[in-house]
């Protein structure tokens, strides 16, 4: 399974030995062995990092790639890489799922006084459970 951690780790591996810029051939048994990663796995790390310009010009071939590691690649790790992104995104979820449940208790006294609005309340707030993927029970 690829998780933050092991985002984190590629990309600090090839900016440590790679630096910012240049086309470099690697190989690719070494950081697989190292990270525990499939070929599949690297391929589609590696186009995500090229996605998000983390790296360039990536090529790909059967036994070693060849990439170029951007600057934004050295200001991302020093700002705490995926894992903090991660944990961003979880706080971020987190806070939203409270907030959802503390609207959810406001409109069930809301249901006594406006049945009408609250009914079109519940209903948006639904949606928005669902956008969100906050489970409802």
């Amino acid at each position: 399974m690829i998780t933050p951690e092991t985002k984190d780790k590629l990309l600090q591996l090839l900016h440590d030995n790679l630096g910012d810029g240049c086309l470099y051939e690697i190989g690719m048994d070494d950081i697989m062995k190292e990270l525990g990663l499939s070929s599949c796995e690297l391929q589609s790390l590696l186009e995500e990092f090229q996605s998000i310009h983390l790296i360039e010009e990536l090529n790909m071939r059967r036994e070693t790639f060849f990439l170029c590691v951007s600057h934004n690649a050295r200001v991302f790790l020093e700002k705490g890489g995926f894992q903090r992104q991660a944990s961003i995104e979880s706080l971020a979820y987190a806070n939203l799922k409270l907030q959802y449940q503390a609207l959810q208790a406001e409109l069930e006294s809301l249901k006594r006084t406006n049945p009408t609005l609250a009914e079109r309340i519940a209903s948006f707030l639904a949606d928005v459970a669902t956008i969100a993927g906050i489970r409802l029970t």
